[in-house]
């Protein structure tokens, strides 16, 4: 069963991601992954190379990317320029179900491209991760610092209105019937409980406790790691957090204690926020935007840079393994003549009426 593992940034997906992987969920081997463990994400972010490329290289398509969303426009999966990325995705997806029927990836960027990955994969399954959208606030700060300059450029409530972007269309582009929340705060202090759940939509099989799967989850299962712990109350009670954001984190939590009564209203709700601004305009001038432009011209020079740096020490590297091969190909040839020749006078020395057998090499 296919299954995409979406949400805001800094929303705990990578944690999932990483117990369904141990879970039988193919994910890719760790040299297809993205990023490797850093300071942000200390256990690793688990993101698919070849899908992470995808969404980005959509997400440019439309003028943004994973920190200022683009608004797509209407059936935009359909576009025929997309055409490329539609076949760059097709053998992605070959490649990495062909080695299991439960396979899957993950990547926030997802959340906003669902539609693309729905036309391909009409059968997908949604793991949308859900946390408080303050704690995400509070992770989304630190994390887009490593950014640079950048990060200065995005307003305060940035990472709030990430989370209700992603969030809501996410939650619009799924039914009741091919999506699952899973909650970040309910896997603290247990797991079990929502894993068993989590596990269940995925059609991958129950962890007995105390088996040594369990035991697996159990060292990669670390509460130190949970750094924000804030509550509704927490959320409701601060004043400088869009009320969009309140409503629909309050709507989750209902859709939780009844998916059927909760479903509607939440739909309803991603619906008209999908419409809303997707970035902090309270916070933005012309200066900030032209500087964010600015900002994300020479990150993209400074990685073409650092690409075609690399493309040339690769080469100068290739050029000196050939020649080193073609030294070795040419001594090895005068050391075989060598020893050839070196034979024959021997030969010709030796007694004719011993026959020696001929040199063979």
């Amino acid at each position: 069963m296919p299954v995409v593992i979406v949400g805001s940034g800094r929303c705990g997906s990578s944690m999932i991601t990483r117990m369904l992987a141990l879970c039988g969920l193919n994910i890719g081997s760790r040299a297809d992954m993205t990023n490797q463990p850093d300071f942000y994400n200390p256990t690793g972010y688990w993101e698919n190379r070849a899908f992470y490329s995808i969404d980005e290289k959509i997400l440019r398509h439309y003028g943004g990317n994973e920190l200022v969303p683009p608004v797509l426009p209407t059936n935009w999966q359909f576009d025929e320029s997309l055409e490329p990325i539609v076949s760059e995705a097709i053998l992605a997806v070959q490649k990495l179900s062909s080695n299991s029927k439960d396979w899957g990836w993950k990547d926030p960027r997802s959340s906003l491209t669902l539609p693309f990955w729905q036309r391909i994969i009409p059968n997908l399954k949604v793991v949308i991760c859900v946390r408080n959208p303050l704690d995400v606030a509070f992770s989304y700060k630190h994390y887009v610092a490593g950014y640079g300059d950048i990060a200065d450029c995005l307003g305060a409530n940035q990472g709030l209105i990430n989370w209700r972007t992603y969030t809501a269309s996410a939650i619009e582009t799924t039914t009741i019937h091919d999506r699952i929340f899973t909650y970040y705060e309910d896997y603290f202090p247990d797991y079990h409980e929502p894993l068993s759940r989590l596990l269940k939509f995925c059609g991958l099989p129950e962890v007995e406790r105390e088996s040594a799967l369990d035991r697996q989850l159990q060292s990669f299962h670390d509460p130190s790691l949970k750094h924000y712990k804030s509550t509704l109350l927490d959320l409701i009670e601060k004043p400088d957090v869009p009320g969009e954001v309140k409503v629909l984190y309050q709507r989750l939590l209902d859709w939780r204690e009844d998916p059927c009564v909760g479903e509607p209203p939440l739909r309803a709700l991603a619906k008209e926020y999908a419409l809303l601004p997707r970035i902090d305009l309270a916070s933005y001038d012309s200066d900030k935007i032209c500087k964010i432009v600015h900002g994300y011209i020479g990150l993209e020079s400074r990685r073409l840079r650092l690409e075609g740096t690399l493309a040339l020490r690769s080469h100068r590297f290739a050029t000196k393994i050939s020649s080193a091969l073609e030294w070795r190909r040419r001594h090895v040839t005068q050391l075989k003549a060598f020893v050839a020749d070196r034979y024959n006078r021997f030969v010709a020395l030796f007694d004719k009426e011993q026959r020696l057998p001929p040199l063979r090499w």
